[in-house]
């Protein structure tokens, strides 16, 4: 798969930029942790990764996790991390949200020879009208005790019942179910700001489930597959539940219920487009502090790399040239023994 390749996947499920487009009605990949002991496909990974960043002219930044360090792409949630395992070198790259679908296409030629260790597959649709969740809950733990007492049922809720997560299974197994709503906030410059809420039936796979469910995907069977599975597991489902969503990944979907995006933002970065920016713009017009204010922001740019910032936006702006591969691990390094991490902090700030 090519880079440009790779962004058309990518603008198809969702924008690399601070707002992104959740996409209804289509199940998909939203999380995943692939694994190797072999150095030269985190050198792959790593380079991929680079012209990725050099295309959307988008910074790679250092990240850590559980005694793994490495790097990440912040427009797919797309980490690259070096730890060790048995005295050797081990890689990992982790992946989450929309972006995770796109991560899932470029890891398929190579995943026999990869571990997959986790996978969520969902599929993200309206709420169905006058769906109760306190119901849904009710009629699934009434199901669930009677076709297994053994397995769990929780409800997280909110006070007027608006925002609701039903799981069923434990967290620690390697199949964990999900029914909540997905709240989306909308892009700063929406009209109306109004949270929009929809509903989300997710399936997360752990272990030797997720290696299996991720082999079966690379040989022909479709998320909708397993997803549809999962509800047949249940045959006593909530009933307006379960034709709803059969309805939607058997293909029997009403024209209205055709593929669709929905542009949202994260929280935090709507409230500095709507708080912080106008604040700032008004302080650094300040008769007194402004030029302080100003040199801050210039300190703030310079340190995380975006000096350029303005460069960036001119209309004649063209992306830096790829680096010498000499700075990156070598993709020839042996694979068994303890190799050296890669040095990150070079990478990010050469």
């Amino acid at each position: 798969m090519t880079d440009k390749t790779f962004l058309n996947d990518i603008h198809t499920i969702g924008s690399p930029s601070p707002s992104h487009n959740l996409l209804l009605n289509v199940p998909m990949v939203d999380w995943l942790t692939v694994t190797t002991f072999d150095h030269s496909h985190h050198n792959d990974w790593l380079e991929h990764q680079l012209s990725l960043s050099r295309l959307i002219s988008s910074q790679l930044t250092p990240t850590a996790s559980r005694g793994y360090e490495g790097l990440k792409f912040s427009p797919l949630s797309w980490s690259l991390l070096c730890g060790e395992q048995k005295s050797r070198s081990h890689f990992m790259s982790r992946s989450s949200g929309a972006g995770s679908h796109a991560v899932f296409k470029y890891h398929l030629p190579r995943l026999d020879s990869l571990r997959v260790t986790r996978i969520d597959l969902q599929i993200t649709v309206q709420i169905p009208v006058d769906f109760d969740w306190l119901s849904f809950f009710d009629f699934m733990s009434a199901s669930i005790k009677s076709h297994n007492p053994r397995i769990k049922t929780n409800l997280n809720t909110n006070s007027d019942y608006q925002l609701s997560t039903v799981y069923i299974g434990s967290r620690s197994s390697d199949r964990f179910i999900r029914f909540y709503a997905k709240e989306v906030t909308p892009s700063p410059d929406a009209i109306d700001q109004t949270s929009l809420r929809f509903f989300r039936f997710e399936v997360e796979y752990k272990g030797d489930r997720a290696t299996n469910v991720s082999h079966a995907l690379a040989d022909g069977a479709s998320i909708a597959d397993f997803l549809l599975g999962e509800l047949d597991r249940w045959p006593e489902l909530y009933p307006p539940l379960y034709d709803f969503l059969l309805s939607h990944l058997s293909g029997d979907a009403t024209s209205a219920s055709a593929p669709s995006e929905v542009v949202e933002t994260s929280k935090s970065y709507a409230w500095f487009v709507r708080s912080v920016v106008p604040f700032l713009k008004r302080m650094i017009s300040d008769n007194d502090y402004g030029f302080q204010i100003a040199s801050h922001l210039a300190a703030i740019l310079s340190d995380s790399g975006y000096s350029d910032a303005y460069d960036r936006l001119a209309p004649n702006y063209v992306p830096p040239q790829p680096r010498s591969t000499s700075r990156y691990p070598s993709p020839h390094a042996p694979a068994q023994p303890l190799q050296p991490r890669p040095n990150y902090h070079q990478i990010t700030t050469n």
